[in-house]
């Protein structure tokens, strides 16, 4: 099973690589954060392209039939949006 890295552990790589305090580190990470969230978030659904690391496009999914799978009845999934990442050609090629 696979672990992950978690926003602690980029915070001391960030330090450590700028040799800079872990506070100042996490100033800048969580500032970063909240910039990407708020370019994906915007209104216009427009997603972030981030040049050699990768898009994340919001997509729109239509409203449709779904069926309640306890009960059988059949429900109205109304429109929304969802996330959708591709990661850049040059991080697939550092993966494989």
């Amino acid at each position: 099973m696979a672990t992950f890295n978690t926003k602690k552990e980029m915070i001391e790589k960030v330090a450590e690589k700028r040799s800079i305090s872990k506070v100042k580190a996490k100033e800048m990470v969580e500032d970063i954060l909240e910039v990407v969230e708020e370019l994906i978030m915007d209104e216009t659904h427009d997603g972030l392209d981030i040049y050699g690391f990768g898009k994340i496009e919001i997509v729109e999914v239509p409203e449709k039939i779904g069926r309640n799978p306890k009960t059988g009845e059949s429900i109205t999934i109304p429109k929304h949006y969802k996330p959708k990442a591709k990661l850049s050609k040059r991080i697939k090629d550092m993966i494989r």
